[in-house]
């Protein structure tokens, strides 16, 4: 009988509502439908605090506190210690992880034994010495890493001096769905005649919503049916 990769994904996961929690169930769930025998997906989930708690599904094993770092060491040794556990998948994101520039995760990485690729939901450019540290460190103590697009690659590698040789890019993906042209919705929300920018999806600081109200002005004047629509709700974490 051929063994079945058991993968623990450290992770926000639904019910909370976060966008990491959206991705990991989405990934989870396309590998395990397309690996049935292969691949059995468990989640390390990331609370928001100290006290909350999720009605989660039978994929969760471990629940964390992000701000006890000894929930991160303890957790990195129960994994340790079972045996059909293969890999750990870090789905990173600066703001998941307690710690300054969510450092925990590398008390993490430093009590691991097993095999880990951590997949950078954020590569952000011109680190500061902190930051430039923690993601270094975060590199160094990982089996692998995943970036969602080229431009990210090149910011581990240019601005963080990641060997280009450990990264892969893996671009972000969105769910299946039949192509609508735009022309028939317009009309109907009043936008027929409009150029349309959109931000979409679960609002919070580092969107660069304010990037583009500082850029509207000129563009607006090159181009005078320019609509931004900003569209979601605020991330809970804000």
């Amino acid at each position: 009988m051929k063994e079945t990769l058991k993968i623990v994904y450290l992770s926000s996961f639904p019910p909370r509502e976060c966008g990491i929690a959206t991705f990991t169930a989405d990934l989870t769930g396309a590998l395990d439908n397309l690996l049935e025998t292969v691949i059995d997906s468990r989640i390390a989930a990331i609370n928001t605090d100290a006290v909350s708690r999720y009605h989660y599904p039978r994929e969760v094993i471990f629940q964390l506190d992000p701000t006890s770092e000894q929930d991160f060491i303890s957790t990195a040794e129960t994994i340790n210690k079972t045996e059909d556990i293969k890999l750990v998948n870090i789905q990173h994101e600066f703001g998941l992880f307690g710690g300054k520039y969510g450092a925990y995760v590398i008390s993490f990485l430093d009590a691991l034994k097993k095999p880990s690729i951590v997949t950078f939901h954020s590569a952000l450019p011109s680190p500061n010495p902190e930051l430039y540290s923690v993601v270094r460190l975060i590199a160094e103590k990982s089996s692998a890493l995943i970036a969602m697009t080229n431009r990210s690659k090149e910011i581990l590698v240019n601005d963080y001096g990641v060997d280009e040789k450990k990264v892969s890019v893996i671009l972000h993906g969105i769910h299946s769905a039949p192509y609508s042209p735009s022309a028939k919705a317009k009309p109907i929300l009043g936008f027929s005649k409009k150029t349309i920018l959109l931000t979409f999806g679960l609002l919070s600081r580092g969107k660069g919503i304010e990037y583009v109200l500082e850029a509207l002005p000129p563009a607006v004047k090159a181009c005078p049916n320019l609509m931004y629509i900003v569209l979601g709700v605020t991330h809970r974490m804000f």
